[in-house]
């Protein structure tokens, strides 16, 4: 029986004794909960994961090569490893605050969703726009410590500049994407089986 199954199930029988086994609801949602926060942590593992190891290979460049430029972009990829490094430490422990009741578990669930959320639709201030500004700066500092500047110089920094618009506009929309498709109709979900959970327990 599925979450959606144990919801329809939990609103249908609110007007008499719930026959709804609590347990039986508690073990799908603590399993899905389980779901979610693993995937969570191998996306975040990977994303720290090439962050560090891009921030190693741009320090690598920029001291063999003496450029700063490609530094800066090192730091940005540090940035952004770090933010979700500190992002994850500051959410150990929260699922502890809601206890271990059925209301608790939604509660708890709802909160990952919800942050999650937060976090995709925020991705261009703290992961898209400080990359892009590394390397924006990059390529002016390339193309301005070439002596001849012809047409050529020009139009090769400007292809690159709107390849990485559009890659980044793309990295943008799927985020966004996976909000609309995935993260809200799940928190949609929850809230429904939170104001359930919470009618019946008004009505007993």
């Amino acid at each position: 029986m599925s979450l959606d199954d144990l919801q329809r199930t939990w609103q249908s029988q609110q007007d008499t004794r719930i026959r709804v086994e609590p347990m039986l609801l508690l073990r799908e949602l603590r399993r899905n909960q389980r779901s979610f926060r693993l995937t969570i942590f191998w996306r975040d593992f990977r994303e720290v994961f090439v962050a560090a190891a891009m921030a190693v290979f741009f320090s690598w460049d920029s001291f063999s090569s003496d450029g700063w430029p490609w530094l800066l972009l090192a730091g940005t990829c540090v940035w952004v490893g770090g933010f979700i490094l500190v992002d994850r430490l500051r959410r150990r422990g929260r699922a502890a605050r809601y206890g271990d009741t059925l209301l608790g578990c939604v509660e708890a669930s709802l909160d990952d969703v919800e942050h999650q959320i937060w976090l995709l639709k925020n991705v261009l201030w703290w992961y898209l726009l400080p990359i892009a500004i590394g390397l924006l700066v990059v390529f002016v500092e390339g193309t301005l410590s070439i002596a001849n500047k012809d047409w050529i110089v020009w139009a090769t920094l400007g292809g690159s500049i709107a390849f990485c618009v559009i890659v980044f506009a793309g990295v943008y929309w799927v985020n966004q994407y996976a909000v609309r498709t995935s993260l809200e109709p799940r928190r949609q979900e929850l809230l429904a089986v939170r104001e359930s959970i919470k009618g019946s327990e008004d009505q007993t």
